[in-house]
């Protein structure tokens, strides 16, 4: 089977056929779902009390810039080119209420 999204609900239905006593390949045969697939969603069940992990904390920092925020730097920049990147955070603090530190990275 192709690695393919599995909604949550799914997943549910093929745990609560298992545990009331249904058969592994006839789960498998009606939900098209593999055998190792439903022993990982047990083990994330018995886990997290979901059958979805949570997200991992180490996928980095919510973004803070919104797309309005974005709009009003781009009107920023528009009406001067050339504002520093220091006069920005000072902008985005008054205008915005959002602190930037001096050592965040620019990534591109």
């Amino acid at each position: 089977m192709v690695n393919r999204h599995i909604s949550a609900d799914l997943k549910a239905c093929a745990l609560r056929l298992w545990n009331s006593g249904w058969d592994e390949q006839d789960i498998c045969d009606a939900l098209q779902v593999s055998r190792s697939s439903i022993y990982r969603w047990c083990r994330i069940f018995a886990e997290f009390g979901t059958v979805n992990k949570p997200p991992s904390p180490l996928c980095g920092q919510l973004k803070i810039i919104t797309s309005v925020v974005l709009n009003s730097i781009q009107q920023l920049y528009r009406s001067d080119s050339a504002t520093f990147l220091n006069e920005l955070r000072w902008w985005l603090a008054v205008n915005h209420d959002i602190a930037i530190s001096k050592t965040v990275t620019v990534t591109r």
